[in-house]
């Protein structure tokens, strides 16, 4: 019997194969052939550790027009930074021939959930903030902080950054990052100064409390809730024009917000403006007024995983990148 042979692809070489910018322009393709009903993503299996406060789950689709199909192991723990001076979330992809099932490409998961993260919110951004939106709010400034920050540049003209984080360091790692990076960063002291005056406001954080207070949520801002804690107040909810998910099956059961809301019956279903995928399909209208307060909820699809993994695929094989190694 011969043995199949698989590309391994480190962080390195995914970080080599595949940048921001294409990260969102392959993000938008796969939220579009999603709206063509032409990929499967089906439900998320969490498998919680409860003793280290932290969950293990297997994320899988099938991307049609692409001939990919991706399963991810992603581990989500967010002691890690304070408690093991490690990130937050691990992830390892694997890319099987649509055609055959058998596996062609092992990658580190990581950065390209990183960069797919913050590409989707950034897609969002593209149909739903304002065409001007100059003033970016970051809150949470590690690693979904600083891509969500580079995505957003590739939608929007970003003229200042205010950026918020509770643990200093963090944050001043992240001023001078992006500082050297072209951004106008403004460094601020509290959650308020970062959302207010702001006309996108992204919240990276893995927190359990109010970030985003209601009277700060104003006519014309886009605001990006990623994750499943809450980072605003119910009411920023149920105040917002439109609110966007980017899959109600995945949100619907995670998002605290939502759940909190649902367990009172104040939001349900029929209370979602539209998925991403109706509104970066043309099924229904993104931002249709200046004034709309608009707010997206994600918390991840496969289908950004399998677009993302199979572009850094592609050129890892015109480049000659990675490790061929037996199964």
């Amino acid at each position: 019997m011969s043995q199949n042979t698989c590309l391994y692809l480190s962080e390195k070489d995914v970080k080599d194969c595949i940048s921001m910018k294409e990260t969102v322009e392959e993000v938008e393709k796969a939220i579009k052939i999603l709206a063509k009903g032409q990929a499967i993503q089906p439900p998320k299996i969490y498998m919680t550790i409860p003793k280290h406060h932290g969950f293990i789950k297997p994320m899988t689709a099938y991307v049609e027009p692409m001939e990919v199909a991706v399963s991810k192991i992603f581990a989500f723990f967010p002691d890690n930074p304070l408690k093991h001076n490690m990130p937050t979330v691990h992830a390892t992809i694997v890319v099987n021939d649509a055609k055959t099932g058998v596996p062609i490409a092992l990658m580190d998961g990581t950065w390209i959930t990183a960069l797919r993260t913050a590409a989707t919110s950034a897609v969002a951004a593209k149909y739903l903030a304002k065409k001007d939106s100059p003033v970016l709010g970051i809150i949470g400034t590690g690693v979904q902080g600083i891509t969500h920050t580079e995505a957003f540049r590739n939608v929007r003209k970003i003229e200042e950054v205010r950026a918020f984080d509770i643990v200093p360091n963090i944050k001043d790692r992240f001023v001078k990052e992006m500082t050297d990076k072209g951004f106008n960063v403004k460094s601020v002291s509290s959650y308020k100064e970062a959302v207010v005056g702001a006309d996108i406001v992204a919240t990276c954080t893995v927190g359990d409390e109010v970030m985003v207070k209601p009277e700060w949520f104003v006519p014309g801002m886009f605001i990006a809730k990623v994750g499943s804690y809450q980072e605003v107040d119910t009411k920023v909810v149920t105040d917002a024009d439109k609110v966007v998910v980017d899959w109600w099956e995945y949100v619907s059961t995670r998002v605290k917000e939502l759940n909190m809301l649902m367990d009172k019956r104040l939001f349900d279903r029929s209370k979602v403006y539209a998925e991403i995928h109706e509104v970066v399909g043309g099924l229904k209208p993104g931002r249709e007024k200046p004034d709309e307060k608009i707010l997206f909820i994600s918390i991840g699809m496969g289908v950004e995983d399998a677009a993302a993994a199979m572009y850094a695929y592609k050129r890892a094989k015109e480049r000659g990148l990675g490790t061929t190694i037996r199964l």
